[in-house]
């Protein structure tokens, strides 16, 4: 039979037990909550560079893609040196397509190590939870959608051209064609107003005449594009007969446009070797154990 001074330190001991009980499912408690990652905008450069080596949030806008041969993926946005990379491991982990293919033209929030790659900030992308798109994935038509009417019109697929490349641009011209090329000069006449936009590395020159100038409603092509790379459309010219001055007349907004810089062709050296009689190296996935850049420098 329990006497009343052994009662007492039973109900003393399991006091104890429950103050230790709250005591330690609180700290657990509160370490198993998420830590809010820093989030930065595309464009805060200088802040996402303060990042690098952290985990954090960028959003932007993807203002352009790319593939590689290898089949690497490249996400890049306006205004600024930040991007995403997809190495091609991974592409297989996204179900509804390729980043390149899938992303272009949507605000996106990317999470992920800040990296550096040839003094440029990025995030690599090896999952989809590392994405979020702002208003949720496109919502595919469940309808099927009308083939269009047979207008017995074919789409024109216009060949791309880098402006550095005068033989080939010369070749093309009476064509209709894409050029490409960095605004590394511009001016204006004073008298009609006409701009005139001279790619770096070439003869080649865009010339917008002063009356399609109103049709320019963010300002004139000489300040907007200068210092950037562009892709301008339309039908090669030369001027005045001259094979050495190139041109293409822009009377439309829509036949020129902002592109991210042309990326490099990955090095012959891009896929691992082993020599004979020893196992191929393995790439792992995931930047924090090795990072992939490791096989492509060396």
């Amino acid at each position: 039979m329990m006497n009343s001074t052994s009662f007492m330190n039973s109900k003393s001991m399991m006091r104890c037990v429950a103050l230790i009980s709250v005591s330690v499912w609180l700290p657990l408690s509160a370490l198993a909550q998420e830590t809010e990652l820093p989030a930065f905008a595309v464009t805060d450069i200088d802040a996402i560079r303060t990042a690098i080596g952290t985990e954090a949030k960028v959003t932007g806008v993807v203002a352009d893609t790319g593939k590689s041969r290898s089949g690497h993926n490249f996400l890049d946005f306006a205004g600024t040196e930040f991007n995403v990379f997809v190495p091609s491991s991974a592409i297989s982990k996204f179900p509804d397509g390729e980043p390149a293919d899938v992303y272009r033209g949507l605000e996106v929030t990317f999470r992920g190590e800040i990296a550096e790659y040839n003094g440029k900030p990025q995030i690599v992308l090896n999952s989809p939870d590392q994405v979020t798109v702002a208003g949720g994935m496109p919502t595919p038509p469940t309808d099927p959608v009308p083939p269009p009417p047979d207008t017995n019109e074919e789409v024109e697929v216009l060949e791309l051209i880098d402006a550095s490349d005068q033989t080939a641009v010369v070749a093309s011209a009476g064509k209709k064609a894409r050029v490409r090329g960095f605004v590394s000069e511009s001016n204006k006449t004073a008298t009609t107003g006409a701009n005139f936009l001279n790619l770096q590395d070439s003869d080649f020159t865009v010339v917008i005449f002063g009356k399609a100038l109103t049709n320019f409603t963010g300002g004139e092509p000489a300040t907007i594009y200068k210092g950037k790379w562009i892709e301008v459309s339309g039908m090669i010219e030369l001027h005045q007969d001259d094979a050495g001055r190139p041109q293409i007349v822009v009377e439309s907004p829509d036949q020129i446009r902002e592109v991210a810089e042309p990326k490099e062709e990955d090095p012959p050296s891009s896929e691992p070797t082993a020599s004979p009689g020893e196992p191929t190296p393995s790439i792992p996935e995931g930047p924090k154990e090795v990072d992939w850049r490791d096989y492509f420098e060396k």
